[in-house]
Order: structure tokens, then C-alpha cells, then sequence
């Protein structure tokens, strides 16, 4: 019933409900007083616990609420009292209404600071700095479904620290966590000071080390995509965005050289263009030799630097499949 009244208020005719603010509050003192019963929904991996939270009435009702806020801010308004009442009690309810609306909250904290930081600061943060599985659960929604601006980086510092190096956030999304790093080192090398991240290029550097090996390989990853895609083309993106990420970010100790990461070492090498030689030059020390089963140079094959480099296309062969006589790379025939 009550998730019924929220998808009235949300997705009906809205010119035709009168005063939403005092139907969610309603509708919020009924759902949250309710017993409810135990639950481990805070040791749900982020995908299914985002899925239990839009999907239940605590957290349409907490979406609903922020598009009442939003809409009030393309007006040039402020929430009203009630919403702003509203926000802290979904917040600070200890039952299941409320952790499922804080998942709504932290995978939307960069909208919430524009419109309540105190609230973010002073109520949210806390559950999402805390200890306890349900922290380590918000800061994987955060990082996995939020926009990490300078602004959330600045007030989420010690969430985003944790939240990296928990393995919650890296084992289906870490692409997308290591783009959230990639940013803000790339602006501090870059020497952007008109945007101010909570994170030093530095800072990066050491949650790479402590981050699971994923949240590496989603940076390299990221890093080889952005390279593609850079405006001016893939030799400046070299210059400007790779070469001063590997000099000043990327772990350099021999314990981080993974073959696991090879595939994409390979891609960011010929996906330099004119830079290939400069670039196998710069990245030859981090790429590991395939150690089993098969290898991919697939990387290689679908590029031009077979024929446009020969002698550092064979350089990259060998580094990667010449050391181990067990390595089968099924592409090879095809490179040469």
C-alpha cells in the first residue's frame, strides 16, 4: 500500500497531488513504525542492495524526496522545513527504512551537497564513515552508483580512502572506482588549480597500493579508454595525461608488477600512435610475462604498430610471450 502511494506521488499526474511534503511524511511515519524484521542487507553486494533499495517503498519514498528538493532548486528555492526534516529522519532511523534510505542518500551524495551540506556533513557522513558493515556497504554505492565530484571528494575523504581498498567496491565495478581516482590525479599532475579535489596525485599513488588488484587493473583500463578518446588525439593524451600518470602516480614497487595487468600495459603501448616506441620505452618495466595458459595480444593484433613498428612490436612479443615456453597466445601467428 504504501509503496503503491509512493509511485502515485512519484510517477501520477503531480499537478493533481496536493501537498506532497505532508503525504511523504505521512507516509514515512506509517512505513518506519512498522516492526520490521532483521535484516543483512548491509552485507549485500552494491548491485543488490541498490536493487533492494529502489525497489522498496523506504527508498522510493527517499528518491521521491530528493526529486521534491530538486525541483524546488530549479526554482531557485531551498528545501522546504519538511524536507528538510524529512532527509534527517529517513537518515537517523535505525531499522530497515532507514539503512534503505541512506543507499538512496549515499548514491546521491553530490546532489545533497548542493542542496544540504550540513546534512551530508553532519548526518550522512558518520553511517558512511562507520565501522560497521553497513559503512563499508554505503561507500560501495557511493563509489559504485554516485558522481564523485571535487565537492563529495573534499567532505568524503576518509569514506573514499576506505572504501577502495574494501573488496565490496572492486569485484564488479572497479573500472568504475579507479575512474573516480584517475580524476583527481590527473588534474593534480595536470596542474589544474582552479579545481580543488580532496585527493593529491600522491594521495592516489598510495590508495593504488593498498587498493585489491582490480582497482588497478580498472585503472589502466579507464586510462587506455581515455587515451582513445582524448580531443586532441592520442599522442598529446599521451604526453599530457599517461606518461606524467606512470612517472608520478603508478606504483613502481617490483611486488605490484601483476601479468594480469599485461593486457592492458599492451594497450596504452600501442595505443600511443607515433608515441609507441617512447611509450614500450616508458612501460617496459611494469609489463610482466604471461606465466600460464593463454595470453592475449589481441591488443597488438588489432592495432597498426605490427607494420608501422616492427622491431618494437617484436621488443613487446617477446616481453610478454617469450620468457615462458608454456604460454600459448593464439593471436601470435596473426602479429607476425
Amino acid at each position: 500500500m504504501q509503496s503503491s502511494l509512493c509511485d502515485v506521488i512519484r510517477f501520477g499526474p503531480r499537478d493533481r497531488v496536493d501537498d506532497v511534503d505532508s503525504w511523504l511524511n505521512r507516509l514515512w511515519d506509517a512505513m518506519s513504525s512498522q516492526p520490521e524484521e532483521t535484516t543483512d542487507l548491509a552485507y549485500d553486494s552494491p548491485d543488490d542492495l541498490s536493487g533492494h533499495a529502489i525497489n522498496s517503498a523506504a527508498g522510493r519514498l527517499s528518491e521521491t524526496l530528493l526529486l521534491e528538493i530538486g525541483a524546488r532548486r530549479k526554482d531557485g528555492k531551498d528545501p522546504t522545513a519538511i524536507q528538510e526534516g524529512l532527509l534527517r529522519r529517513i537518515c537517523e532511523n535505525e531499522g530497515k527504512c532507514g539503512l534503505l534510505g541512506r543507499v538512496v542518500f549515499a548514491s546521491d551524495v553530490a546532489f545533497l551537497l548542493s542542496t544540504d551540506r550540513k546534512f551530508v556533513e553532519e548526518t550522512l557522513m558518520p553511517y558512511m564513515n562507520s565501522a560497521e558493515p553497513e559503512g563499508a556497504a554505503l561507500r560501495a554505492v557511493m563509489l559504485t552508483y554516485g558522481s564523485i565530484t571535487p565537492e563529495v571528494s573534499q567532505v568524503s575523504v576518509d569514506a573514499i580512502k576506505a572504501g577502495v581498498v574494501e573488496p565490496f567496491a572492486s569485484e564488479n565495478h572497479a573500472a568504475t572506482v579507479a575512474a573516480n581516482l584517475l580524476r583527481p590525479a590527473l588534474a593534480d599532475i595536470g596542474g589544474d588549480e582552479e579545481i580543488k579535489w580532496g585527493f593529491t596525485a600522491a594521495d592516489i599513488s598510495n590508495l593504488l597500493r593498498d587498493a585489491p588488484k582490480a582497482i588497478r587493473a580498472g585503472a589502466l583500463e579507464v586510462l587506455s579508454r581515455w587515451l582513445q578518446g582524448h580531443e586532441t588525439g592520442v599522442e598529446s593524451g599521451w604526453h599530457e595525461m599517461v606518461a606524467p600518470f606512470f612517472e608520478s602516480v603508478w606504483p613502481k614497487e617490483r611486488k605490484f608488477l601483476d601479468a594480469s595487468l599485461t593486457p592492458h600495459l599492451i594497450d596504452l603501448a600501442v595505443g600511443s600512435g607515433n608515441e609507441f616506441p617512447a611509450a614500450l620505452k616508458m612501460l617496459r618495466p611494469y609489463i610482466s610475462p604471461y606465466d600460464q595458459g593463454h595470453g592475449s595480444l589481441y591488443g597488438i593484433r588489432s592495432s597498426d604498430a605490427p607494420e608501422r613498428f616492427p622491431r618494437e612490436t617484436l621488443e613487446l612479443l617477446w616481453l610478454v610471450c617469450g620468457p615462458n615456453p608454456h604460454v600459448r597466445c593464439a593471436e601470435h601467428p596473426a602479429v607476425m
